[in-house]
């Protein structure tokens, strides 16, 4: 199963999976001032860039951030809305007997391998997605771009790639800097290429 690159996609997961006061946006450009007054209140970030961009690096990496990876749970960027949603308990609430936030609960002292086997043996979660999301599998050959998360937590920002064995610490970072910060984290990753597909969207609390 995969999830699409759009706000309309990723509401409807968030519904379904019963974050109540979370919504997706797409941000538009890399320059936050444009647009501070929209990006406020956010909770994380979903970068989607070319497959082959996204590799497993020495950077300084994080033991206590909530975080599942992503080949073993075979779910592909449901993964890294998950991983956005697993770091935001104390902002998210959570629908009254929501699979996804049970789940959450139960696998917060697993491994990030541990949590991935589990979230796909997870038969609650897994019809919700299918819900919305139908259970058709896009082959692996076949994908061409993937998600990656960011999250801010204790004054630093996290990047979740679903390759690296745990969270990226890329700085510190307040809780309204986060999108400057993923700004910056783009262009690296985009550093030296002519063109690149991408897309941003941030998950904000609704009011």
């Amino acid at each position: 199963m995969s999830l699409e690159s759009c706000p309309d996609a990723v509401n409807q997961l968030l519904k379904k999976l019963g974050a109540k006061n979370l919504k997706a946006v797409d941000i538009v450009t890399l320059t936050p001032a444009e647009e501070d007054e929209k990006y406020e209140n956010v909770v994380g970030i979903l970068l989607t860039i070319p497959r082959d961009m996204i590799k497993s690096t020495g950077e300084d990496q994080a033991e206590d951030i909530f975080y599942v990876e992503r080949d073993t749970a075979g779910l592909g960027g449901i993964v890294s809305l998950i991983n956005i949603l697993g770091n935001g308990l104390d902002k998210i609430q959570f629908e009254e007997g929501s699979a996804l936030k049970d789940w959450i609960d139960s696998a917060k002292e697993m491994s990030p391998v541990d949590r991935a086997k589990s979230l796909s043996e997870n038969e609650a979660l897994q019809n919700a997605i299918k819900l919305v999301l139908g259970d058709s599998v896009t082959p692996h050959d076949d994908v061409t771009h993937r998600m990656v998360s960011f999250v801010q937590l204790n004054g630093k920002a996290y990047e979740m790639n679903g390759v690296s064995e745990k969270a990226i610490n890329i700085g510190d970072a307040q809780e309204d800097e986060l999108v400057e910060k993923v700004a910056h984290r783009c262009m690296n990753y985009f550093e030296g290429e002519k063109e690149t597909k991408f897309n941003l969207i941030a998950l904000i609390l609704e009011n």
